[in-house]
């Protein structure tokens, strides 16, 4: 199994990392794919990724972070892009529950496009009630865009897909309140989808109200399988395909 979205230098993960990487491997989690949300968080998470050779690297400014962004970070994240092992960009996007400047957020979140299509490299997508306007401005880029823990309506996820975009579901599937999601479920093409914990919140079932942690992943899957009618083994070979396909990996 992967885990495309983990936040593993969280305080609430990072203190137990050792463990947390333990069950995650006893679990047969091959591959955790840890975003950062700073450039301090991004530095933290290349340190991980070369102590623990199952994860890796992304890097971004998440949407609650933009107000402490320098525009000179920017060269900073090139330097990182150009010497460490870094396999797509995020976690970027819009988010207005956040007390930061809109026309901040779009500013750092276009920059951040712009480094994802000069390196050629897929970028994870916050989108929270921003649709319209992240849709709009990721038509103006040749990237593949991964929406990130995906709650869309139907005509949205399908406007994504026809940008190329690629759909990552989290444990938000398995809540019970969560019908019109599975319904969306229902409909998706299995060849364009990621599944993800968004470690170290949105725990699945039967964990929810604890910390969660990419081990747990395995339910999340086992949910998406029951939605989609399939068997887990063949769910984990088509999303073992897809990343293969996207980030060029071997699994």
């Amino acid at each position: 199994m992967i885990d495309l979205h983990a936040h593993l230098d969280d305080p609430k993960l990072y203190p137990d990392l050792d463990n947390i990487i333990k069950r995650a491997n006893e679990s047969k989690v091959y591959y955790i794919i840890s975003p950062s949300i700073n450039l301090d968080s991004a530095k933290k998470i290349i340190e991980i990724s070369k102590k623990f050779e199952n994860v890796l690297s992304m890097i971004g400014i998440h949407p609650s972070d933009t107000e402490s962004f320098k525009d000179e970070d920017l060269n900073e994240i090139k330097k990182l892009i150009n010497n460490e092992k870094i396999i797509g960009i995020g976690e970027i996007g819009l988010d207005y529950t956040y007390k930061t400047d809109k026309k901040r957020q779009k500013e750092i979140f276009e920059k951040q496009l712009q480094l994802a299509e000069e390196y050629k490299l897929p970028a994870i997508i916050h989108i929270r009630n921003t649709f319209d306007e992240v849709f709009d401005i990721l038509e103006n880029y040749k990237i593949i865009p991964i929406w990130h823990s995906c709650t869309g309506n139907l005509k949205e996820v399908e406007k994504f897909l026809e940008i190329g975009g690629y759909l990552s579901f989290s444990g938000i599937i398995t809540f019970k309140n969560a019908y019109k999601l599975r319904e969306v479920v229902k409909l998706v093409p299995l060849e364009r989808i990621f599944l993800e914990t968004d470690s170290p919140y949105l725990t699945p079932e039967p964990y929810r109200g604890k910390i969660n942690e990419p081990a747990y992943v395995k339910f999340i899957y086992q949910k998406f399988a029951e939605i989609k009618n399939i068997e887990i083994e063949k769910l984990e070979n088509i999303i073992n395909e897809n990343f293969k396909k996207l980030f060029r990996l071997q699994i």
